[in-house]
């Protein structure tokens, strides 16, 4: 996972400190403000996208039971006849759609949590070559 760290567009700052014995180097790191900025919109238009998964699910399930036509159930209508297997197959694979799309956004998390808490690490490394 070494790659993960190096390979996230970042900002490095060295700052160079006259000390008595010489010269102190000191390093932060960030990550570049597009890349926070695709990070966010990646995460807004997944959450948008699960939500819009679990309100199909849900409205076609209670179409299932109540039989009442509901803001998805066209979807199963077809030449005035409604198809229950297609609807339940249907609503089915959203669901597990939206499910896959919530364990990809945790393991997202997950990267996104060890990137900032590795973030220094390539400046440490260059740092080390200096010496």
């Amino acid at each position: 996972m070494g790659h993960l760290t190096k390979n996230s567009k970042k900002r490095i700052n060295y700052h160079l400190i006259s000390i008595k014995s010489g010269t102190q180097i000191k390093f932060s790191s960030s990550f570049a403000p597009e890349w926070k900025r695709l990070t966010i919109i990646g995460y807004v238009f997944s959450f948008l996208l699960i939500l819009l998964g679990l309100w199909i699910n849900t409205d076609l399930e209670n179409y299932i039971i109540t039989g009442i036509p509901s803001y998805w159930s066209w979807i199963a209508t077809s030449m005035n006849t409604i198809n229950l297997n297609f609807i339940q197959s249907f609503s089915n694979l959203v669901e597990i759609l939206s499910l896959f799309l919530i364990f990809i956004l945790i393991i997202e998390t997950v990267l996104v949590g060890y990137s900032q808490y590795r973030i220094n690490d390539s400046a440490k490394e260059i740092l080390n070559q200096l010496e």
